[in-house]
């Protein structure tokens, strides 16, 4: 993810996502990653060929991730460790 001043990797792994920031894992206390609960679980992240089953699209802060077969989510950075992920659905449609 990229704001206007920070770039930042997210490491889907599972039933979290974590984050990564100028090479080092960002870490909620010390010896603590800090993590959010996402929907998918491991064998979720890839389809049967081996492609990316989550797909994304970003402006600045947010970053909205879809899957085919889960509501899509809003992703929000507002800090270092401040991040919320929460589902997004439709209003009047896609």
């Amino acid at each position: 993810m990229r704001s206007q001043t920070e770039s930042y990797v997210l490491e889907l792994s599972g039933p979290y996502i974590r984050f990564w920031f100028g090479g080092a894992l960002v870490e909620q206390f010390p010896g603590v990653p800090l993590k959010v609960v996402a929907p998918y679980e491991y064998t979720d992240l890839f389809n049967a060929d081996g492609t990316p089953a989550v797909q994304y699209v970003q402006s600045a802060d947010v970053m909205i991730l879809t899957h085919p077969r889960f509501p899509q989510q809003k992703l929000s950075h507002f800090s270092l460790t401040n991040w919320t992920l929460v589902p997004m659905p439709f209003k009047d449609g896609p």
